[in-house]
């Protein structure tokens, strides 16, 4: 690889400014001491602005770019952002929710995995981009869709047509026959027990179903973009050189089994934002990712300053930027990047944290962001040479779990996670 860790940056949208900025911001990065950028993951429109006309000439000059003044990329696959020309000629690729009401374009993560549809327009625009930057010796990474989650615009995952079909078949290879099933779920009780397949119904969110039924259902929207990854896994494993690692960045905890998802990838991906009253959370996830994952694992998402989609929100504290980033480095990661590199000027997500602002100039953390990446140079040899000592602790956390307590808690207001991190394993943090 012609570069190594530890990597340290931002991600970057340079398809939202004019093209004379890109050798502002990179020079900008470059004095900030990074050496990474994550580009291309919300791109699809600028590489294909119109159906099978494919441009990736922008991408490639942003790449050339940033390699110029020693700056490697992650490339992302775009398709969590499908373009206006696709929603509108195929609408039946948008997420249907669980009233029946079908998602229209404008948001993101809002098409259906399962769709075929989808599918085939996801197989064209990955390969067209493995192929077109297979040959990039700095990109040294990438990074498959967004954030990929089962939860839908209304908890209930993407509720059409074909994912209910896909459900039954689903349910046909795990159970085999609706008597297991029924037994299983225990749906004799009020005479909920299925004598046909096609009578298992599509979860509507105004009825009071069966826990075991809505458990099994998000599961089944948890493997649907397990499928949906492993589909894009398989093209740009096919056509990449093999030192060229594929993950997904993954957020939020526990909405999909994490070990299932990295099964076809090479590195675990992972978004987290933590402030000050929480900042310890992320020894539990680092943790778990270096001991359960058993991979390498790169932070592809942290906040610099404070977080906030719509609004400022859970400022940071000076100095908390240090701390945050440096933490996860000590704990196994090998990569740590910041979302975002400069601030939106318009649009969803305007208010969030960033490195530079919108003028581009940079934010108030300049100087932990400088001071971060000396460091990191310095501690080059030990990151890359030396490695945490595992765990001789066993913890029990599930996915499964956390969705079948989501339908069937405890207690009133029991949370499975926070009854996990926050009253288990932060007092163990706070008595060290």
């Amino acid at each position: 690889m012609k570069y190594k860790p530890p990597f340290y940056g931002s991600a970057y949208y340079p398809e939202s400014w004019p093209k004379e900025k890109i050798k502002e911001d990179i020079a900008l990065m470059k004095e900030m001491g990074m050496n990474v950028a994550r580009i291309g993951e919300f791109a699809w429109s600028n590489m294909e602005p119109r159906e099978g006309e494919y441009d990736f000439s922008f991408m490639l000059h942003v790449v050339e770019e940033l390699d110029k003044e020693g700056i490697a990329t992650i490339m992302g696959t775009p398709t969590c952002t499908p373009p206006a020309w696709l929603t509108q000629k195929h609408p039946e690729v948008m997420i249907v929710n669980s009233q029946g009401t079908r998602t229209t374009h404008g948001a993101r993560r809002h098409a259906c995995p399962n769709n075929p549809v989808y599918r085939e327009y996801t197989r064209k625009i990955v390969t067209n981009m493995a192929k077109a930057f297979r040959d990039c010796e700095s990109i040294i990474g990438w990074q498959i869709d967004n954030e990929l989650y089962n939860n839908g615009s209304d908890g209930r995952g993407c509720c059409c047509d074909v994912c209910h079909g896909k459900f039954i078949d689903y349910l046909k290879e795990k159970y085999k026959t609706l008597e297991n099933l029924n037994k299983s779920w225990g749906m004799y009780v009020w005479s909920l027990n299925y004598t046909e397949w096609e009578q298992i119904p599509i979860p509507r969110n105004d009825v009071w179903h069966h826990p075991s039924y809505l458990t099994e259902w998000m599961l089944f929207q948890a493997r649907s973009y397990k499928e949906y990854c492993d589909f894009q896994a398989d093209i740009l494993h096919e056509l990449l050189p093999k030192d060229v690692p594929v993950g997904t960045d993954m957020m939020p905890f526990l909405g999909l089994d994490y070990e299932d998802m990295n099964e076809k990838l090479d590195v675990v991906q992972f978004n987290y934002y933590r402030f000050a009253p929480n900042l310890w959370d992320i020894a539990l996830w680092a943790d778990y990712m270096y001991n359960v994952l058993d991979k390498p694992f790169w932070i592809t998402e942290t906040a610099t300053c404070w977080g906030g989609s719509v609004a400022c929100s859970w400022h940071n504290d000076e100095n908390l930027c240090i701390a945050n980033t440096m933490l996860p480095v000590i704990l196994g990661s090998n990569a740590n990047l910041y979302w975002l590199w400069r601030n939106h000027f318009a649009g969803q997500e305007l208010m969030h944290g960033s490195v530079v602002n919108s003028h581009g100039r940079p934010m108030h953390i300049a100087s932990e962001i400088k001071h971060i990446s000396s460091s990191l140079r310095k501690l080059e040899d030990m990151i890359n040479n030396t490695y945490p000592k595992r765990s001789e602790i066993a913890m029990h956390i599930s996915h499964h779990a956390w969705i079948l307590y989501m339908f069937q808690p405890m207690v009133n207001g029991f949370d499975y996670y926070n009854a996990f991190a926050g009253d288990v394993f932060k007092p163990l943090m706070e008595n060290q």
